[in-house]
């Protein structure tokens, strides 16, 4: 997933790790601290063996910190909104650039941002950020583009909005 530079997790660097966290009660939270490196790996580490091992010797589990469960609800991929990063080759040609907006058109997502870099080969990059569209609409998008031989999407993640 891509974040913004405006985002607090764009800040997050080198050894360093952070978890951002958005809740009704809560709002938005975030986690920040060292994560990986040999100590804090060691530590973690050896605290976990520690920890099974006393649980061993005392036949425990150990305490249950909540028995509080709610029901959880996998949203439908028409329900997951999200912009989108997508990065494509194409055979650079006159019309291509409307066979592609035919197809974002077809599945009524839109543009944010659009570029296109020519390559050596006869081919171009074209790296497109969209608006926010569904799950559904991506899939749509990405049988559209398999089923064009002029087209290959070499990768899509989603942006995560702030």
């Amino acid at each position: 997933m891509f974040v913004p530079e405006s985002h607090p997790l764009a800040s997050v660097n080198n050894e360093m790790n952070a978890v951002f966290v958005a809740g009704e009660a809560l709002g938005e939270t975030m986690f920040y601290g060292a994560g990986a490196g040999e100590l804090p790996t060691a530590t973690a580490v050896v605290s976990d063996v520690m920890n099974i091992a006393k649980n061993i010797l005392l036949e425990t589990t150990g305490n249950v910190f909540n028995e509080y469960e709610v029901e959880t609800l996998i949203a439908k991929p028409e329900q997951v909104i999200n912009p989108v990063f997508m990065r494509l080759e194409v055979t650079d040609r006159a019309g291509q650039f409307l066979e592609l907006a035919k197809i974002f058109a077809t599945a009524q997502v839109s543009f944010d941002k659009i570029i296109q870099e020519p390559l050596a080969n006869g081919k171009a990059i074209i790296v497109i950020v969209t608006h926010p569209m569904s799950k559904a609409q991506e899939n749509e998008i990405i049988q559209a583009m398999e089923d064009n031989d002029d087209m290959k999407l070499k990768v899509h993640f989603k942006v995560l909005e702030h």
